[in-house]
């Protein structure tokens, strides 16, 4: 059937849902029904919505651009929530070198007209590195906290989450949660602490995280508000 409206969506039917329910997040629209809602009834549900869909798609798109990082000389880059300005210059061999608020890249000569590449490997290879040490110091005394103890961690890339947990209780973060504030770091490893508890996102998983983060859905909110730091 022909999408009619203003915007693309994704349909995600599932059986153990019970009613249907839009959420808009990085740009996309994904909508979520019971199995028996087809794409035939749902788009009237949606046209009923679309105005309330596009504002939202606005704002959202609003605030990716806000806070898009981007590889330019004196760009802000967030480091546990604080910015740090970015520069680079030209010198006989690469190098990252960190200063009070400031992040100096030294490139070889030859990278002159093409800079970009070059420090946007060497900053994500820095970051990646200062993640994993963080994160896993962090993640030890939280799990001393709450007495929710994981397998291991584990620091990757991801594109459209922050983090998840395993079945065989391994929690994996995104390195790129090293741009939030602490309080925001220490919501998600609890969300995901958590998990070891209930694997879902149920009344009683959500119990679970306002025990140790009473605040969660303010943090929670924060985060969504930086998805562009997925993108870079």
């Amino acid at each position: 059937m022909q999408n009619t409206l203003a915007f693309e969506f994704e349909h995600r039917p599932s059986p153990r849902r019970r009613t249907s329910a839009i959420e808009i997040a990085q740009g996309r629209v994904l909508v979520r029904t019971p199995m028996q809602v087809s794409i035939a009834h749902l788009q009237p549900w949606l046209k009923e919505r679309e105005a309330w869909v596009l504002a939202h798609l606005t704002k959202q798109q609003s605030s990716i651009d806000a806070h898009r990082i981007e590889m330019s000389q004196g760009a802000s880059i967030p480091i546990n929530g604080d910015p740090y300005e970015l520069y680079w210059r030209f010198s006989e061999s690469s190098s990252l070198i960190w200063h009070p608020k400031e992040i100096e890249v030294f490139l070889p000569h030859h990278l002159y007209h093409n800079p970009q590449a070059r420090v946007r490997r060497m900053l994500q290879a820095e970051l990646k590195q200062k993640a994993a040490h963080q994160f896993q110091l962090a993640l030890m005394q939280l799990s001393a906290q709450t007495g929710l103890k994981p397998k291991k961690l584990e620091v990757k890339s991801y594109r459209r989450r922050w983090g998840q947990c395993s079945s065989d209780k391994i929690i994996t973060l995104n390195w790129r949660l090293i741009h939030a504030r602490p309080d925001v770091q220490r919501y998600v490893m609890i969300h995901e602490l958590c998990h070891l508890q209930e694997m879902n996102h149920s009344v009683r998983f959500w119990s679970w995280v306002a025990r140790f983060c009473p605040n969660h859905r303010e943090l929670s909110a924060e985060l969504r508000d930086k998805s562009s730091w997925l993108q870079w």
